[in-house]
């Protein structure tokens, strides 16, 4: 394969996949009625449940490109060494977040007590799943949810190696993947249903075991890299490469439109959403990572400046080396921009724009979520910058 100064789409991905829980989550701190008069707010209420089964499935198709490539082994030597690697990367960021919002944000979880203690048992072991304090730590869990499926790896690897041998396997095991997550969600719904009693997003959403499916069918993606045979080219591979970008764009702001509905003018559509959509989203962006990682017939170029003034695409491959801590500082820079709100400055703002009464609010709203948006990403650069090179 030669050399090409093309973008990685799993980044692009991934941005997507980070901004569908970025507007979302930005609607929960902007100071103002943020879809007054906005006709196409619907566009901005995005699936942020859709973007996290996104991030599962790519976050097993990464483990599994170290296990199917070789950089892990398993054997009792490399098995450690991939525990290591994972906890490097995670547990020392995630400590450190939860010291500044526990210092800075939420000072009384650090008075000794009972309760307390408990608490701080729960985030320091990963044990936490949103139900204490969510508007400060509550995208803990995910982290707590990460953490299970990267010990379930390597059996499920293992187990996958055993008993998927060739190219019509790979296809039914992805098959079972899909239909038992299917199949396991909706009987937890119909629980939930029948008896009155439990919770979707403590027993369906952040369990580990409900998002199984997702993480291993990211990972089963690689043994397909096996029976990749020549692309075709021209006009055919651009069409091909155009269909899994169009289908997931076209999904999400169908679930987009569908959500803000049901949210603002009620419905029946949430069931939905939450037990059917996650197996959509797993086929939708399993299909997007098979055509763009598993069927790549080219190395890209290494990364630098020279090479994104000849593609801007490019600026999509820096995102990895922030995704970790944009994403979990994200909550507490809207956390802490909305407790700073200065209402004055938005309304100053908005009438050198110009800005018409009858879209003020809207406007401050989407100029309250650029701001905070940027700021993440220069925190996140900042962080990436003090850690560069101790992982």
């Amino acid at each position: 394969m030669g050399k090409k100064n093309r973008v990685d789409m799993l980044n692009v991905l991934r941005v997507l996949a980070f901004l569908t829980i970025f507007l979302l989550h930005a609607k929960s701190f902007i100071p103002v009625n943020w879809n007054e008069n906005f006709g196409s707010a619907w566009l901005l209420y995005t699936p942020a449940w859709g973007g996290t089964w996104i991030f599962f499935l790519l976050s097993g198709y990464g483990v599994g490109s170290g296990f199917y490539g070789g950089k892990y082994e398993i054997s009792k030597e490399g098995i450690l060494y991939y525990y290591w690697k994972r906890i490097r990367a995670i547990l020392p960021l995630y400590y450190f977040w939860l010291f500044l919002i526990a210092v800075f944000i939420k000072p009384e979880i650090m008075v000794p007590s009972g309760e307390n203690i408990g608490y701080w048992l729960k985030l320091l072991l990963l044990d936490y799943r949103a139900e204490f304090y969510p508007t400060e730590f509550g995208l803990g869990w995910y982290l707590g949810t990460l953490m299970r499926l990267y010990l379930a790896a390597p059996l499920g690897y293992y187990l996958l190696r055993k008993t998927v041998k060739s190219e019509k396997q790979v296809y039914a095991a992805l098959a079972f993947l899909t239909g038992m997550g299917l199949l396991a969600r909706c009987l937890a719904g119909y629980r939930i249903a029948s008896t009155g009693s439990g919770n979707w997003s403590l027993d369906v959403y952040t369990p580990f075991y409900f998002n199984l499916d997702l993480f291993f069918s990211g990972m089963l993606l690689n043994h397909l890299k096996e029976y990749r045979g020549k692309l075709s080219g021209g006009g055919l591979k651009r069409f091909r490469d155009a269909v899994p970008v169009a289908a997931l764009l076209a999904f999400i702001l169908l679930n987009s439109r569908l959500y803000y509905e049901a949210s603002y003018f009620g419905g029946d559509y949430l069931d939905m959403y939450m037990y059917v959509f996650p197996s959509v989203y797993l086929l939708l962006a399993g299909f997007y990572v098979y055509c763009f990682a598993v069927r790549r017939d080219f190395v890209q170029t290494d990364l630098d400046r020279g090479q994104v003034r000849k593609n801007p695409m490019r600026i999509f491959d820096y995102f990895p080396k922030i995704q970790f801590p944009v994403y979990l500082f994200h909550n507490t820079v809207l956390l802490c921009l909305s407790r700073g709100y200065d209402e004055v400055f938005y309304q100053n703002l908005c009438s050198a724009l110009g800005v018409t009464e009858y879209r003020l609010h809207a406007v401050m709203g989407c100029l309250f979520t650029v701001k905070a948006l940027l700021v993440s990403v220069v925190l996140a650069a900042v962080i990436h910058k003090m850690t560069e090179g101790k992982k």
